[in-house]
């Protein structure tokens, strides 16, 4: 018999619920209620049941009924004690196969740095078993301050991402601290091009394709709105993409195609229609995420 765990992972994903709360009725007829976030449940209530009971429940029972809701979860109300016994299970379900979207790595992330936070009780152990998950899937992961500057200078300098966050504020060295940097970094949660960047920092691969660029006006009697103009040359590692996301920092100002030419420059080369609908200047700085 499938547990219940099992069936509430395969109904998240089968309804592509990142974020939101769910209710179970156990084959016993309990009433639980679970916190889901990156698509991990992070905490689990019930009126009947204590903690250690619930996760049991949940563990050993199957489920006679599911209820998803879509919304936003706040992580802060992680549970060490549902991590640490739920959190093995769950990752290897739902990181068997491709790689997931970095924005839910980033939420794994932002749940183990709340476990470190000070006034989590057992939140230590359960940060150890997450990490010992993480790293046995992505083995250059890592929270330390001197590997996350190595790779921040690697990613200012190789590729030229220009993120005001990241300049702001420096990783703090105290693992305590690390709930209140993320929620400053990853202020803007749907910044794919910010989740892409601290996927670089902390496990060394971003899983899509960014870049850096500089703005140019593009003055041709070809310029074309809709379209970026790049060069092969300045970024032959990306010549096979035909479109990308255009960013203002880490925020997204929108889609564009791409026309490749030869001439050795890094600049982004648009309509001066679209760069002032996107708010930019020429010689800005913008990132780039391709599609």
């Amino acid at each position: 018999m499938t547990n219940g765990l099992n069936l509430l992972l395969a109904e998240i994903e089968k309804k592509n619920i990142e974020d939101g709360s769910c209710y179970l009725t156990t084959s016993q007829n309990e009433l639980i209620e679970a916190g889901i976030y990156g698509r991990l449940p992070i905490s689990l209530k019930s009126r009947t049941l204590s903690a250690e009971q619930t996760i049991g429940s949940l563990l050993r029972d199957s489920i006679k009924n599911i209820n998803i809701t879509q919304g936003k979860i706040d992580p802060k109300n992680t549970q060490a004690i549902t991590v640490e016994k739920l959190f093995p299970s769950a990752f290897s379900f739902l990181y068997k196969s491709s790689p997931p979207p970095p924005i839910r790595l980033i939420k794994l992330f932002i749940i183990l740095s709340c476990l470190y936070a000070p006034n989590i009780e057992g939140g230590r152990s359960a940060a150890a078993i997450v990490t010992q998950e993480i790293q046995r899937k992505y083995s250059a992961f890592s929270f330390d301050e001197s590997i996350y500057n190595k790779r921040l200078d690697g990613l200012r300098q190789g590729l030229r991402i220009s993120l005001t966050r990241l300049s702001e504020y420096g990783i703090p060295k105290d693992t305590s601290s690390l709930n209140n940097w993320f929620s400053r970094v990853f202020a803007n949660e749907n910044s794919q091009i910010m989740a892409c960047a601290l996927c670089l920092l902390f496990i060394d691969n971003s899983f899509q394709q960014i870049s850096g660029a500089v703005v140019k006006k593009d003055s041709g009697l070809g310029a074309k709105q809709n379209f970026v103009r790049l060069s092969k040359t300045a970024f032959p590692e990306f010549s096979q993409r035909t479109s990308l996301l255009l960013y203002n920092d880490d925020q997204e100002c929108g889609a564009l195609n791409i026309t490749w030419h030869t001439d050795n420059k890094q600049d982004a080369t648009l309509t001066h229609t679209d760069i002032k609908r996107f708010g930019l200047q020429e010689g800005q700085k913008v990132n780039l995420l391709f599609q």
